[in-house]
């Protein structure tokens, strides 16, 4: 009898370790809407979930940075990064690749992300 209580006892100790360190691998997501008033339509949730909708085939998702106002210079026009209904999602891969997509919170309330891409790097010289 004391034998079946140490091996439950180790299986039990054995699955709450797979639990924690199972839990410890979840990607990180980033997001600040600190200081913008009014704050956005599209919640940070709202974007990390669009994104992890569409990646849910990609294997070795390190983090999520969601990034309100786009990446647009100054004077330029940007067209569909609001800073209210879009958000730009970086995501980290564990191979050191970073994906961007572009999430819209669209006015019938479906929440939208764009294809992953790489984002545009420094051109090398010739």
């Amino acid at each position: 009898m004391r034998i079946l209580g140490v091996v439950a006892s180790r299986i039990a100790m054995a699955a709450l370790t797979a639990v924690l360190v199972g839990g410890c691998s979840q990607p990180i997501a980033r997001c600040s809407t600190e200081g913008m008033d009014p704050q956005p339509d599209l919640t940070c949730d709202m974007a990390i979930r669009a994104v992890r909708d569409r990646l849910n085939f990609v294997s070795g998702v390190d983090d999520f940075e969601v990034r309100y106002g786009g990446l647009c210079p100054p004077d330029a026009i940007c067209p569909g990064l609001s800073d209210r209904t879009s958000a730009r999602v970086f995501v980290d891969l564990a191979a050191g690749e970073v994906l961007t997509m572009t999430v819209t919170l669209h006015p019938d309330g479906a929440v939208t992300a764009t294809e992953p891409e790489r984002p545009p790097g420094p051109t090398p010289l010739p």
